[in-house]
């Protein structure tokens, strides 16, 4: 495992794993399109890219 790996495996496994929580559907994991857990995951994945300092675009469609 390389350095970033090492550095980047607990960040990556905590932010999955919110994921998994709230889209967890019983058999598996799911998110039905503009649904209120596909909102959650944009939400989440926006809140992470500013505390990043990412830029952030969303187009007309609704793509992150």
């Amino acid at each position: 495992m390389t350095n970033f790996q090492t550095l980047a495996s607990p960040y990556a496994e905590r932010f999955l794993n919110q994921i998994r929580e709230e889209s967890r559907d019983g058999r598996g994991v799911s998110r039905q399109g503009y649904g209120p857990h596909e909102q959650y995951v944009h939400d989440l994945v926006i809140s992470e890219a500013k505390r990043l300092n990412m830029e952030i675009e969303i187009d007309p469609a609704g793509n992150l």
